[in-house]
């Protein structure tokens, strides 16, 4: 087996505890890819909650939104997407919306980040990033009521929505879930325990990876892949080096080859330092 692309997950992964790459991660990933390997980022974030990050450890591509976006940062193209059904789509938002005082709802088209709120988190990475790079957009609208907007949204291709409950016991994110079941043409993943992300059926960061191998003719047991929860198992399935995070969730260790050091505690720079000698 000879490496030739490395996939990373961000959150519980790339990323440590304060949502930064550490210089030793960095270092180590410019360090293989001076050697000729591939990076990617490979996230369940919108294309633009995930650039910033792409920047910096200089990605060849960029899959987000669980795979139903594959941005090509050379040609500076998206070549690979699998947008929801619309009307699907705007059904579930919609439904969402019914509990909004209560639920996160976010939906990403490729270049605009639809929210009824913004976390802690999110201010952060969107204040960093126009520091960063200031001559660059950041597509954002907040919406605390879609009453009005239906055309505006009939207008945007939806790749992924996602949601979850700020209410502790609140029975409102249940009950969205079991709507789902009704949707024909969804998949619907949490990337943590109880934080839901829901994409197009077919869509998947392993089917998106394999659509990046079949690209340049390489195999996917040529795939190293760092991963920590549940809408990660795609890749680490068709990795020939699948590399589960020390704090990832147990069925991801059951599934990977190898067990990284934490998130929080360089897990990603020792790895890379003791495999790629």
């Amino acid at each position: 087996m000879s490496i030739k692309m490395i996939a990373f997950d961000l959150d519980g992964t790339l990323l440590n505890d304060k949502q930064r790459i550490t210089q030793k991660t960095l270092k180590e990933i410019k360090r293989v890819k001076n050697e000729g390997i591939k990076i990617s980022v490979a996230t369940g974030r919108s294309y633009s909650a995930s650039k910033f990050y792409a920047n910096q450890i200089e990605a060849d591509y960029i899959v987000c939104c669980n795979g139903a976006i594959v941005y090509d940062v050379a040609l500076d193209y998206v070549i690979y997407k699998k947008p929801m059904p619309q009307d699907t789509a705007h059904q579930i938002i919609e439904d969402m919306y019914k509990y909004s005082d209560v639920l996160k709802i976010q939906w990403d088209s490729f270049d605009t980040y639809y929210s009824n709120n913004l976390l802690p988190f999110e201010e952060d990475y969107i204040s960093a990033y126009k520091s960063e790079y200031p001559m660059e957009s950041f597509n954002l609208m907040l919406l605390k009521s879609i009453e009005g907007k239906k055309e505006l949204l009939r207008k945007e291709e939806i790749y992924q929505i996602f949601t979850f409950s700020m209410s502790d016991g609140d029975e409102s994110y249940m009950n969205i879930l079991e709507s789902l079941r009704g949707y024909d043409g969804i998949n619907y993943v949490d990337f943590k325990e109880n934080y839901t992300d829901i994409t197009h059926k077919d869509v998947s960061k392993g089917e998106a990876l394999k659509y990046l191998f079949n690209l340049n003719n390489l195999d996917t047991k040529d795939l190293m892949a760092f991963g920590d929860n549940h809408n990660d198992e795609t890749m680490m399935t068709i990795a020939g080096a699948s590399v589960a995070m020390g704090n990832a969730h147990q069925s991801i260790k059951d599934k990977s080859k190898y067990i990284a050091g934490e998130n929080s505690n360089e897990g990603i720079a020792e790895f890379m330092q003791n495999y790629f000698k």
